[in-house]
């Protein structure tokens, strides 16, 4: 038989008000239901309180809200802030200084699309002018023993990769856009050699290289051509990015497969967990990954187990109405550590040229004036062979 409880309306307030027992407590110490508790309540007229926590008296709220007044936030207008840091582990900063600390440079770039309407050239030459003040900070900080560059794929627009494509390159012809990339390259190459000494450039197949016309392989020769020491490594390359100062195994790869809401599709997640599995096999760890294909720049990505980089591309993004980040990464390795930088362009360029209605005909003189600038420094050189 279910025990009646006789409780006045005094007590029970007494209890449930003023002690502040919660209606389980108080159906504990009379031996009851919760559910009697809360008819005797409704009985009595006793307002029920949340279920959570105990009423605060006026003084304990007006003592809160003062508190909440307290906590600093400022109302004001940013100024224009610097898009460029320097993140460095603690591993690094060990010692008195880093005066004079070896080191070693790794430059991932990838998706230009050099040739294509929706090329971004201002934002582009803004990604090399924030790459030259890392450099310039770095090499203040640390004496580099090694500076290599990762060509990651699509580099060019290419031809034929999808359906009517050639509506939306602007150089159609495959060799000018490596006659392009060229003289880009060596631009670029030429500006960081003057604060770092360049060694190494390694060219990596992307998917806008046919096997047909694999313009790496074109790329590849004019590089050479130029005087720097150019491999090409095919649809991935393992590289001990610390070498000659430490052990570092970095996987490159272009990428595949489309994500409209992560740096990385799940179909490519999936391929690089097998690809570590093999090659630590082979007793050949992976420490770190680096891809491009998805133009989002991204540094850092912690996938159970799986340390993942993503390069930025330089191309408008068409397939949504956001923007991706834009950039490049430089690893920077000591023999203890390794870190990513990211590259980025400045902001308001970069905003400002996504979002010019007058994009596709400023590429146009664009390319027509680096091609130009490709043909003259040619003839220079074909004057200075000619007897």
């Amino acid at each position: 038989m279910r025990k009646r409880l006789e409780i006045s309306k005094e007590k029970l307030e007494d209890l449930y008000v003023r002690q502040g027992l919660s209606t389980y407590q108080i159906a504990e110490k009379f031996g009851v239901h919760t559910e009697t508790i809360r008819r005797k309540l409704a009985k009595h007229g006793i307002s029920r309180r949340p279920a959570a926590g105990v009423p605060m008296e006026l003084e304990e709220l007006e003592e809160q809200s003062s508190e909440l007044k307290d906590i600093p936030v400022a109302t004001y207008s940013p100024p224009p802030r610097d898009n460029v840091y320097l993140p460095l582990p603690l591993s690094m900063l060990e010692g008195e200084t880093l005066e004079g600390k070896e080191a070693t440079l790794c430059l991932v770039l990838s998706d230009t699309h050099f040739g294509h309407e929706d090329f971004l050239p201002e934002t582009y030459l803004s990604t090399v002018e924030t790459l030259k003040k890392v450099l310039y900070a770095v090499r203040k900080l640390f004496k580099v023993r090694a500076f290599r560059v990762v060509l990651n794929g699509d580099i060019v627009s290419g031809r034929e990769v999808y359906r009517l494509q050639y509506l939306a390159n602007l150089l159609p012809k495959g060799h000018w856009q490596v006659f392009l990339a060229e003289i880009m390259l060596k631009d670029l190459f030429e500006s960081i050699s003057r604060i770092v000494s360049l060694d190494s450039i390694f060219l990596i197949k992307g998917t806008h290289e046919s096997q047909a016309e694999n313009y790496l392989l074109y790329l590849k020769r004019t590089l050479k051509g130029n005087g720097y020491h150019a491999v090409y490594s095919g649809k991935s390359l393992v590289l001990n990015i610390a070498d000659p100062i430490g052990k570092y195994n970095v996987l490159f790869t272009h990428g595949r497969g489309r994500s409209d809401y992560y740096p990385v599709s799940l179909s490519m997640i999936r391929d690089l967990w097998k690809a570590l599995n093999q090659h630590k096999l082979l007793k050949i760890p992976i420490e770190r990954c680096c891809m491009g294909h998805t133009h989002w720049l991204t540094v850092n990505l912690e996938l159970e187990g799986l340390t993942l980089d993503v390069t930025g591309g330089f191309q408008r993004w068409k397939h949504t109405e956001s923007q991706r980040p834009c950039g490049m990464i430089l690893y920077l390795c000591t023999e203890s550590d390794c870190v990513p930088i990211p590259i980025r362009p400045d902001r308001k360029i970069e905003t400002w040229e996504k979002r010019d209605g007058a994009l596709e005909y400023k590429n146009i003189q664009f390319y027509g004036s680096m091609l130009l600038k490709h043909l003259e420094e040619i003839e220079e050189y074909e004057e200075e062979k000619s007897p």
